[in-house]
Parts: structure tokens; C-alpha cells; sequence
């Protein structure tokens, strides 16, 4: 029971995530992703060029002029908008929550038919 809990929660844990958007506009974004403000080596990224493409990837490197990914490059002067993936506390904590309280409850529903000699 004790195992099935643990991988729950880094189950959970790993899937708390969520893409959130930039809020700013495009001339200011681009100038906060130039700084290195905004994207990082390393981010999961959405990505809204002025072409009207979104483009979903890691980002591998950057510099002050180019975003990239695997098999992509985005020029910094090119976005329009920008959505990073960050990691949600709260639904983790309220997910975890309620995955070990529904493991101890069918657990001890489990239990209770053992020892009834139901299992």
C-alpha cells in the first residue's frame, strides 16, 4: 500500500503543470525574451509567431536574437505571444490529497472484506 501511495504521488506530482500565458504586448514581450526575462534554457514553451504558427518545444538555447528548440529557431523578433509551462503547488497538494485519502479508504474497504472473509 505504502508503494502504491509513493508512486501516486510522484505520479501527481509530475503532472501538475499547466501552460500559462505572458501577459503583455508583443514589442515588450519580445523585449523581455531578449533579456532572458521571460524564457529560459531548459522551459517548455508555447510560442505565437507573426507568421500565426504556435510552436510547442523545448527550449535548447537562446540568445538575444534567436529562441530555439530541437529542429527550431525562432527569430525573438518574430513573437507575438508567449505561454511557459509552470508547476501548480495547488493542484498538486489538493490532488495528492485526494489520491492517498481514496487509497486508504479503498484500502480499508480491502481490509475490512478480509477480515469480514469476504477476500
Amino acid at each position: 500500500m505504502r508503494l502504491i501511495s509513493i508512486l501516486f504521488v510522484l505520479l501527481v506530482a509530475s503532472a501538475c503543470t499547466s501552460m500559462k500565458a505572458v501577459e503583455m504586448s508583443p514589442e515588450q514581450l519580445q523585449q523581455k525574451v531578449s533579456a532572458g526575462e521571460i524564457v529560459k534554457v531548459g522551459d517548455s514553451v508555447q510560442i505565437v509567431t507573426s507568421d500565426g504558427q504556435s510552436h510547442k518545444f523545448k527550449v535548447t538555447a537562446m540568445t538575444a536574437d534567436l529562441v530555439s528548440g530541437k529542429d527550431i529557431q525562432i527569430p525573438v523578433t518574430d513573437i507575438l505571444a508567449v505561454k511557459t509551462r509552470e508547476f501548480s503547488g495547488g493542484k498538486t497538494t489538493a490532488l495528492t490529497a485526494g489520491g492517498i485519502g481514496l487509497l486508504y479508504i479503498v484500502g480499508g474497504a480491502v481490509a475490512a472484506a478480509a477480515l469480514m472473509g469476504g477476500g
